[in-house]
Formats: structure tokens, sequence, C-alpha cells
């Protein structure tokens, strides 16, 4: 058992957050977990602490350079062809047959950093965002896992892949734009409600008249 220090950094409320913490016991006998919400002022005092692994897994706080130091891993809930928000609805928008989740290390730009390993599964014409989504935060934790079990046998990650980020990454901001509704093609709209629609998360959305319109679900016509 290594008696060095692991940090966590995510959110702490996550279904899958205590697995993720529980696996990083396994291989560090100090593990500091850190909500990514209190992530900018609790991780200033390990800026020039040693820090044997960094790991950031269901956050959405962007790392301070600093710390970039330090051995890290990111887990991103998308293959590398979906960099940045909004893998999952990007995908079945685009009828993509495949989905996964990447390892990467972190850079101070966003999901660029030297990829570790991926995981991949197949999408199949019924499935949703929901469901999409879900699957790809499980194959973070099970990346999580094959890493930490890596980290406890060799001490060190595992060497860089041969597996490189593609397609264009797009930001919270640049999202949130996507997932506005066009009434000038029927079949991208209906396209775009399926790939989009999401039970815990805004959106698809209709702007009119300078009013944003949130989906909410179909109607339902009654007859009498």
């Amino acid at each position: 058992m290594s008696k060095n220090l692991c940090i966590l950094v995510g959110n702490t409320g996550h279904r899958l957050f205590k697995p993720a913490l529980d696996s990083c016991k396994r291989a560090f006998e100090n593990v500091v977990p850190i909500d990514h919400r209190e992530a900018s002022r609790e991780l200033v005092e390990y800026h020039h602490r040693e820090v044997n692994l960094l790991i950031s897994i269901f956050n959405e706080h962007i790392i301070d350079r600093q710390l970039l130091q330090h051995p890290n891993v990111n887990f991103h809930p998308a293959p590398p062809s979906y960099p940045g928000r909004g893998g999952a609805s990007r995908a079945l928008f685009d009828g993509a047959r495949t989905y996964g989740a990447t390892a990467h290390m972190m850079q101070k730009t966003v999901d660029s950093g030297d990829i570790l390993c991926v995981s991949g599964f197949p999408i199949s014409p019924d499935d949703n965002c929901e469901y999409v989504f879900d699957r790809a935060e499980r194959e973070c934790l099970n990346l999580l896992e094959q890493i930490i079990d890596f980290h406890r046998a060799e001490g060190t990650l595992p060497p860089i892949s041969d597996h490189s980020w593609s397609g264009s990454s797009m930001t919270r901001s640049q999202f949130d734009r996507w997932l506005v509704l066009s009434l000038d093609n029927r079949l991208e709209f209906e396209r775009k409600i399926k790939a989009a629609k999401h039970s815990k998360y805004p959106g698809p959305y209709l702007e009119l008249n300078g009013h944003r319109f949130a989906y909410v679900g179909e109607s339902k016509t009654t007859t009498t």
C-alpha cells in the first residue's frame, strides 16, 4: 500500500463519487477528496506540496495550472472525438454508432492533454442522451479503476496511448447555443430533441421574440 498523497477532485454528491474514492483508497493511504465547487479555495495549499497523483472525475472545475505540474489524470465522459461539453447529445445528433470515455492528462486547455486510455461502447438507435451519458460516466469509473490498479502495481500512470483528440471542442456557452432548436428543418428539429432531452439538465430550447422556452415533453392531444 502506497503512503503517498492522492487528491480526488469532483462532485462529491455524484452517485459514483464514493466508488471512485474507494478505488483511490486501494492504492493510496492518504486520499483527499475535494468537492469541485470548493476546489479553487481548497487546492491552494497543494500548490507547493508533493502530490503523487491528482485525479479529476465528475468535475466541472478547471484545475489551476500550477497544480498540473503534479502527475494528473482527468476522466472525460466522452470519446476523444467529442471534447468539451455536450458530447452525448452531439454524438446522438450526429448518428454516432459508438461512444465512450477518455482518461487523459490535464493541460491548460480543457480536453487537450495526452490520452492514457479510452473505453468504448455501442450506441443503439433507441438509446437516449440520459442513457448514453450515464453509461459514459460509468466507463469513467471503470477507467479510473484500471489506472488505479496500474498505479498501485507500477507506481506511475500508464504510458501515453496512440489515441488523439479530434473534432471541435465545445464550451459550456457554445453548447448552450447548440441546444437552441431551429424551426427551419423539421427533421433536424426532431433529431435534436431526441439527442438533447435529459431529465436532470435543461434544454433543448426555442427562442421566440427574445424569450427562451425549454422543452418539457411531447404534447398530448385529447379528443371528446
